[in-house]
């Protein structure tokens, strides 16, 4: 009688042991299918380099530029970023509001200042929708270099002057600041996701000439008064094509590029490159963590 009281208390104990062994497995089980909620708040440091050539009838513009941006996700829905970088323009000017000359201006590398803002408001499993703007303010030195002039009509007499002395006759200043607002459509595709920017550029600019007066004589021959602040701004619509992989760790890689026609018969050619650096522990990642097989076999053994 007590060798089988003995076996049956074995039993109940033994069965109590697989049923809780049973209930802990399918519970962590449970715990890695269930989406892990992202954390308040991610930081990352990003480097990214860009490029802008546009041209026309009138003018062509071609800008180089390179940054280093402090970037906030809150939430993974609510992007934030501070930026500093440099700058370098080159302007081609083409009888500019029908004055008798064509330029090349050349803007050196200066400093500038940029914010942003990303908001995600609509997510699928494979997609989301965003909203974006960007602010960028140049905010040392308006100075131009002239790389050559051509003169035409009545100016056509400083045609026999060097570059160097009309350069020491005639300053030019630029003044800008670049706003960009749009929407864009990504798709998440396991460590990939393509895009598509519909983006709307708004960059009102203006080119100051200061002339010495040794021209003031020559500038009283033309029979309409010579301008000496020109309109250099640019807006424009169009689509950007890109795409963002997750290098793992957090470490990321974005291109952007676009190609679009523009007015006044014009052109416009945008390329971006970004590499992000996460700068909080565990970075957040759009695809599933590979399961363990070797730690997961041997659990089962």
């Amino acid at each position: 009688m007590r060798h089988l009281l003995a076996l049956s208390v074995m039993a109940i104990v033994s069965w109590g042991g697989i049923a809780s062994a049973e209930e802990a497995s399918e519970a962590d089980r449970a715990a890695e299918a269930r989406p892990e909620r992202p954390r308040f708040l991610d930081l990352s440091l990003l480097s990214q380099a860009d490029t802008i050539l546009s041209g026309s009838s009138e003018r062509n513009y071609y800008e180089y530029g390179v940054s280093w941006q402090l970037r906030a996700e809150i939430l993974d829905r609510l992007t934030a970023d501070l930026a500093l970088g440099f700058s370098s323009v080159d302007i081609d000017l083409f009888t500019p509001e029908d004055a008798p000359f064509d330029a090349r201006l050349h803007i050196p590398w200066r400093a500038t200042v940029g914010c942003g803002m990303r908001l995600v408001f609509f997510r699928w499993k494979y997609l989301d929708l965003s909203l974006f703007a960007e602010v960028t303010f140049p905010v040392a030195g308006q100075g131009v270099d002239i790389e050559s002039t051509e003169f035409f009509d009545s100016l056509a007499l400083l045609n026999l002057v060097d570059d160097e002395t009309i350069r020491s006759m005639v300053g030019v200043s630029h003044t800008w600041y670049r706003a960009e607002f749009g929407l864009t459509l990504r798709g998440i595709i396991g460590r990939w996701r393509p895009f598509i920017d519909i983006k709307y550029v708004y960059m009102p600019g203006r080119l100051d000439l200061e002339l010495d007066g040794s021209l003031q004589p020559l500038l009283g021959m033309l029979d309409d008064p010579l301008p000496l602040s020109y309109d250099a701004s640019f807006t424009s619509v169009y689509y950007a094509l890109g795409f963002e992989v997750e290098l793992g760790y957090g470490f990321e890689l974005g291109l952007r590029v676009a190609a679009s026609p523009t007015r006044h018969d014009g052109w416009l050619f945008v390329g971006r490159l970004v590499f992000e650096v996460p700068l909080t522990a565990q970075p957040r990642r759009n695809w599933p963590v590979q399961p363990d097989l070797y730690s997961e076999h041997y659990r089962r053994r």
